[in-house]
């Protein structure tokens, strides 16, 4: 990947976790887990026009998460600056080289290729010229990867939180913080719980404060007339 396309990658990555509320294990790879629905989102499962992801979630059930405007412009630029060579490419690749050359070496190797004929290749030519050109899909950011990503943009822009960085279920939380705000049902709608009582569980501390700030106007009025 070009240094100049990282920054754009992990706009898309950011915006994606802030207002989908998908879990890390949804988009990014799980080095423990090797189905296909923990290798990293794809391309094939993003629809930019409808505003749609396909995801395998936590239930092990393929689901459809929404993709609000705000997500999507930045995947349409980081869609546009990598231009996948397939639809079967992962949408947030790693930029870890090590991970790279074994894809490349895995891969071709199992083709049948001769260990000096790899080592050559590699010498001679920049990894994404290989991946493109021997049609080698990337592997993409790893789960612990786009935790330590979002460690080293918390300490690039000096936002100080408690735990230390934002974490990409944080991203989740607050999503849900918010819409549960506006609608107990968009934030079911939206985080996909399978009960509005998960919703309501999950987040019944907004319940106690909002009802708390009701009866102190109440309780205000009512010693007030006294």
């Amino acid at each position: 990947m070009d240094a100049a396309a990282i920054p754009i990658r992990n706009r898309a990555l950011v915006s994606l976790l802030a207002s989908t509320g998908v879990r890390g294990a949804e988009i990014c790879r799980d080095a423990d887990d090797d189905r296909d629905g923990r290798q990293g989102l794809r391309w094939q499962r993003v629809d930019l026009e409808s505003g749609a992801l396909r995801v395998l979630g936590k239930n092990q059930q393929w689901e459809y998460a929404q993709l609000p405007s705000q997500a999507r412009d930045h995947l349409r630029r980081h869609y546009d600056v990598q231009q996948p060579a397939s639809n079967d490419w992962p949408v947030f690749p790693t930029a870890h080289v090590p991970s790279l050359y074994r894809t490349i070496r895995r891969e071709l190797g199992q083709r049948g290729w001769e260990e000096s004929a790899i080592e050559t290749l590699l010498d001679e030519q920049p990894t994404k010229e290989i991946l493109r050109e021997y049609g080698i899909s990337p592997p993409a950011i790893t789960v612990r990867g786009a935790r330590t990503l979002m460690e080293r943009l918390c300490e690039r822009a000096d936002i100080d939180v408690e735990g230390g960085y934002l974490k990409p279920h944080g991203a989740r939380r607050g999503l849900g913080d918010l819409l549960y705000r506006e609608s107990a049902e968009l934030a079911q709608s939206a985080l996909r719980h399978e009960s509005i009582r998960t919703t309501h569980d999950a987040y019944s501390h907004i319940d106690a404060s909002e009802t708390a700030e009701a009866v102190s106007d109440v309780l205000s009025g009512a010693w007030k007339n006294n």
